[in-house]
């Protein structure tokens, strides 16, 4: 089973995120073959060794677009390629389209929130007009929803997750 695994950063500036999704995508690929994409500019080698990376692949907004046309794209290759892709993160125009790309190849996919639903105090009318245009509909067709806390749990109400999605 290939999996594309979707992080939102991996380097030390990220903190506790990054380390949670290098250590899974890590532990993954021990099991399977994972191929990591991490947005460019947002990768430190010398980061993803200490966790064992070996296969991350920077992407930039312009490569999403290119696969969509482009069956050759690299993109596009490695998806076709994907049984299931793990995507982290949610305020990202990027994972909105991942998820689409996923959506019309029907290829399954993971949404790992990692606490990032909730509406907060930090840009709540910009969040709201997100996902009214995109972000709720990451969240419904998503295989599952992944929540790692009752409280993650209780930020899923608003998105209307059917029942029996969130793991």
């Amino acid at each position: 089973m290939h999996i594309v695994f979707v992080s939102s950063g991996l380097s030390f500036e990220y903190g506790g995120a990054a380390v949670s999704e290098a250590s899974l995508s890590g532990e993954l690929s021990r099991k399977r073959e994972v191929t990591v994409l991490c947005p460019k500019g947002r990768y430190d080698a010398k980061f993803g060794k200490i966790y064992g990376l070996s296969s991350v692949k920077e992407f930039r907004l312009c490569d999403i677009i290119s696969a969509w046309g482009d069956s050759e794209h690299w993109l596009a290759k490695l998806f076709s390629q994907a049984l299931l892709v793990h995507i982290n993160g949610h305020w990202r125009i990027q994972n909105y389209l991942i998820a689409r790309f996923c959506q019309r190849s029907q290829i399954p996919y993971l949404l790992h929130p990692r606490g990032m639903l909730m509406l907060n105090r930090k840009r709540p009318l910009l969040k709201r007009l997100f996902n009214i245009l995109i972000g709720n509909e990451i969240v419904r067709n998503a295989s599952r929803v992944i929540a790692l806390s009752h409280y993650e749990v209780a930020q899923f109400k608003p998105y209307s997750i059917a029942e029996g999605k969130t793991i």
